[in-house]
């Protein structure tokens, strides 16, 4: 039996899905839609790609003003160094 949330194979005495841990319904897996796992796990991947490019493009964002602001107080402030 797989779950129905992850597709994971389940051991038959099992309450939770050792992949997801989401709780085993006792449903039979022939009345399952099989493409409802797959679709889950489509949209989980979609979801994380998604978060990894925000917090890319966010790290990005912080890189770029931090390098301009120090490019901007070296030219306002002749260095880093008085002399």
């Amino acid at each position: 039996m797989n779950c129905l949330y992850c597709g994971g194979k389940l051991p038959a005495e099992a309450a939770f899905c050792p992949v997801c841990g989401s709780p085993i319904v006792g449903e039979e897996p022939e009345t399952a839609d099989p493409m409802t796992a797959s679709r889950r796990r489509q949209r989980r991947v979609k979801q994380g790609l998604i978060i990894a490019s925000a917090v890319i493009g966010a790290s990005a964002v912080v890189a770029t003003a931090t390098t301009l602001g120090i490019v901007y107080y070296k030219h306002t402030h002749g260095g880093l160094t008085k002399k």
